[in-house]
């Protein structure tokens, strides 16, 4: 009788069916493992979406959301040619877009842009907008956008996703936050909050953009690294067991291949604990891959342990990191930003001067209150705190739109840029009208008729190298304003 040939020793099977398992325990492993913290991440970041956009929404006043929203809304109904944001750049598409130029103008869309992004700079959004539902042509336009580099003007049209259709049925069903993933933004978490006018219809919608980029990039390099872990293991223990080679090693493969299967049967439990409830005592490198195995379970386990800890630990470092910038950079008296933060907001200046690019406009105002000494001498240092608070209280009545920063005692530094740069003069005069108007006022006590030098510079690149000479020169200006009112009560 002729005997079969052997193509292939036991040594050879024993190795590929080992390696076998070990690969499919490491895949199901990390499909596993990047799944559980994929659909933690999304629902994260749809939560924070979804709270932001609430938050906003409540910010905003209703009436200028109204104001905007019919002003937009008529010029749709008389704009025979609609033109999408697919068209964005076309010729078509700007003639489109200008007929809504003078919503932009109105006080009621510079105050809401002015809120949204105010909320878009304290929480580190992508982007929050506010936009109204046209149902009968199923749009959505864009009425106010806070987006700092490109924002979508007052009129522009985006199609409603299939996801969101029922929106057009159910209005205040809102836009339940969702994740998309396009070639022009990328990872995006959107959630929108209807915002319900003073007849209780639905006006419009507060929506929120959270870029996922950076988390979802460092995902995909977790997986990465962690699949080549894996794999190295894999191979470790095909070798290992490929030194198995006496009588004792079919029963312990078998017990070792009947807990693997149950790893591959779809979804891994975190408590599964097959390999360690396996009780091989051989005496040998069975026994050791056992262990071996055994190791490995326990770390993939404290692995996933740990990495949910640590997602919780960082949040939580986070929130405190954020909380501390904040106090850093305000003053504990007035609560206006203080000279650690203008210090640098000078730098950002700075490195604008330093590039050299001329289309940027600013200008420096410095404010220094008069006779605090007196006051202090006279009523007490309580009242000199009143006086410097209801002096930081006129400043920023009067400069809402760009940052107020105590840098001294009773000295205090206003940035104007934009639109504040170009009515400057204005405000400056309205200023001294205000502090002339407290000085007047008979019925204010001593310490509440304010008295204060205002003097302000624009940069000019023929003589300022930096902020801090536009600051000197500011400066300057203020000590002549302070001179000529000193000389004015002679």
């Amino acid at each position: 009788m002729k005997k079969p040939t052997v193509r292939m020793s036991l040594k050879t099977k024993l190795v590929l069916i080992i390696f076998l398992i070990a690969v499919i325990l490491s895949t199901m492993t990390l499909l596993a493992s990047s799944r559980v913290i994929r659909d933690m991440i999304n629902n994260h970041y749809k939560e924070h979406a979804e709270a932001l956009s609430a938050t906003a929404a409540l910010e905003l006043p209703v009436e200028d959301v109204e104001a905007v929203a019919d002003a937009a809304y008529g010029i749709y109904q008389k704009t025979p040619e609609k033109v999408m944001s697919d068209g964005w750049g076309s010729p078509a598409f700007d003639a489109y877009i200008a007929e809504y130029a003078e919503v932009e103008s109105t006080p009621a869309f510079q105050n809401l842009l002015e809120k949204l992004r105010a909320i878009q700079e304290i929480n580190d959004a992508d982007c929050v907008y506010v936009a109204m539902l046209v149902p009968e042509d199923e749009v959505l336009m864009y009425l106010v956008d806070a987006d700092l580099e490109e924002p979508c003007p007052p009129g522009c049209l985006d199609p409603i996703f299939e996801v969101n259709r029922p929106i057009l049925t159910d209005p205040m069903r809102g836009f339940p936050p969702y994740i998309t993933d396009t070639e022009e933004y990328g990872w995006l978490a959107t959630a929108g909050v209807p915002i319900v006018g003073s007849d209780g219809e639905v006006v419009a919608y507060c929506m929120v953009d959270l870029t996922m980029e950076d988390i979802v990039a460092q995902q995909n390099r977790f997986i990465l690294i962690t699949a080549i872990l894996l794999l190295i293991a894999a191979v470790l223990i095909g070798i290992i067991f490929s030194l198995v080679l006496n009588r004792t090693i079919v029963s312990p493969i078998k017990k070792m291949s009947e807990a693997a299967k149950k790893y591959t049967g779809g979804v891994i439990d975190q408590d599964m604990r097959e390999f360690a409830n396996l009780d091989i005592h051989t005496g040998d490198e069975i026994e050791e891959l056992a262990e071996t195995m055994k190791d490995m379970e326990q770390d993939v386990h404290r692995y996933f342990t740990n990495l949910l800890s640590t997602k919780a630990e960082l949040q939580v470092k986070s929130d405190e990191v954020e909380t501390m910038n904040k106090l850093a950079n305000m003053d504990a008296m007035t609560g206006v930003r203080n000279k650690r933060a203008f210090q640098t907001q000078t730098e950002r200046l700075n490195d604008w001067i330093q590039s050299k690019n001329g289309t940027h406009r600013f200008a420096i105002a410095m404010v220094d209150l008069n006779d605090l000494k007196k006051i202090n001498d006279a009523y007490g240092h309580e009242k000199g705190d009143e006086t410097i608070i209801s002096l930081c209280n006129t400043i920023c009545g009067v400069f809402m739109h760009s940052p107020v920063f105590r840098v001294g005692g009773d000295e205090f530094v206003v940035i104007m840029e934009k639109g504040d740069f170009k009515r400057r003069e204005k405000l400056v005069e309205l200023f001294q009208k205000k502090i002339f108007e407290l000085q007047a006022d008979p019925t204010l006590e001593p310490w509440e008729q304010i008295s204060a030098a205002i003097g302000y510079a624009v940069y000019d690149p023929e003589q300022d190298k930096t902020a801090e000479d536009v600051l000197a020169r500011a400066d300057a200006a203020m000590y002549a304003c302070k001179k000529e009112m000193k000389a004015g009560k002679q």
